[in-house]
């Protein structure tokens, strides 16, 4: 009704466990995203999300460029079939409290899924096809 994680996803950036953390915040910072994944499509090692980058460096007071990803990665990653429905996909964020899921398909990623993707995508879709909605639209056409 509402889609699969494949229909809300986008492309997902892969780096390296050697890169430094200074490398994958450019990255972050050049594509504006919040977060890498470390290693490839077919063995995926972890992520680092922005907030690892200021929790585990910068509040650290750590250097970002002599620090390598594996350092600092979340290793036990949460992911999401591709054709998840937006209720598994929801429960995923919900019971893990995180904000980005890998999309898996035959057990490689294909993309990564956020919250941001989700409001973005499903959110205006479920207002514009909600009955309750649909009849305050109408009201505000006739007044």
């Amino acid at each position: 009704m509402y889609g699969r994680a494949r229909d809300f996803m986008h492309g997902a950036t892969f780096m390296e466990d050697i890169s430094t953390v200074k490398q994958a915040a450019d990255i972050m910072a050049e594509k504006n995203i919040g977060s890498v994944l470390v290693g490839e499509p077919d063995y995926l090692k972890g992520i680092v999300t922005e907030r690892d980058i200021l929790k585990k460096i910068i509040s650290k007071g750590l250097d970002p460029s002599n620090t390598n990803l594996g350092q600092i990665m979340t290793s036990s990653v949460v992911t999401v079939e591709a054709d998840a429905d937006i209720h598994r996909i929801l429960g995923k964020f919900s019971k893990n409290s995180i904000r980005r899921l890998p999309v898996l398909d035959e057990s490689k990623v294909v993309g990564i899924l956020t919250i941001r993707d989700i409001t973005a995508s499903f959110i205006p879709e479920f207002f514009r096809n909600h009955p309750t909605f649909q009849d305050i639209k109408e009201y505000t056409k006739t007044g």
